[in-house]
């Protein structure tokens, strides 16, 4: 039932597009993408079973969205944002794969700056540092550098080992090289692929 629903919700989403035709792009110069027209395609009926599903949904459920994850948010972000504290109350934070990926997924809800899921987001932050610090695990960092951006230089062994795991992780740096790039002389040596 859930998986019908998101499919459901995604099709409506896309639509017919100009003359039914879309080139495959969210958006898009030529014949608008996706986005096009997508608020007339939005109508109670929809928004009641957008509402429904984000109440019943995991995290993994919402994943499936992809892209359309950020439409969810304009849509009805209380009801993604809502999907997201189910997870965190029944979350093995000890897990550090679980503890990644769920702070990975919802780095985009914690910008949003709601003071409820700050609360709850701001402990697992705390842990992934500890964690990520104990046992410097790459793509533990690399999300927290995603998260913290420029606030990472306020957690210097966290920065530090950020860099010093840059120096063999071309992705690492890349990652420094745009989050802060403005800001530390140490990251800006990222020069990205080269053909």
């Amino acid at each position: 039932m859930i998986s019908e629903n998101i499919k459901k919700i995604i099709s409506t989403f896309k639509g017919d597009g100009i003359n039914g035709k879309k080139c495959g792009e969210m958006y898009c110069t030529t014949c608008g993408g996706y986005m096009s027209g997508l608020g007339n395609r939005i109508d109670k009926e929809l928004l009641l079973l957008i509402k429904d599903t984000l109440s019943k949904i995991s995290m993994s459920d919402l994943d499936e969205f992809g892209e359309w994850k950020s439409v969810l948010l304009r849509v009805d972000e209380l009801g993604v944002i809502s999907v997201y504290i189910r997870e965190a109350d029944k979350l093995d934070s000890d897990d550090i794969r679980k503890l990644d990926k769920f702070l990975f997924s919802a780095r985009e809800v914690y910008a949003l700056n709601n003071r409820e899921f700050e609360l709850i987001y701001q402990p697992f932050i705390e842990k992934a540092i500890n964690l990520a610090l104990d046992k410097m695990d790459n793509s533990l960092v690399e999300t927290l550098v995603l998260i913290l951006k420029r606030s990472l230089v306020k957690h210097t062994k966290l920065l530090n080992l950020a860099i010093k795991m840059s120096e063999t992780d071309t992705q690492m740096r890349r990652v420094l090289y745009n989050c802060l790039r403005d800001i530390v002389p140490e990251v800006r040596g990222y020069h990205g692929y080269r053909w």
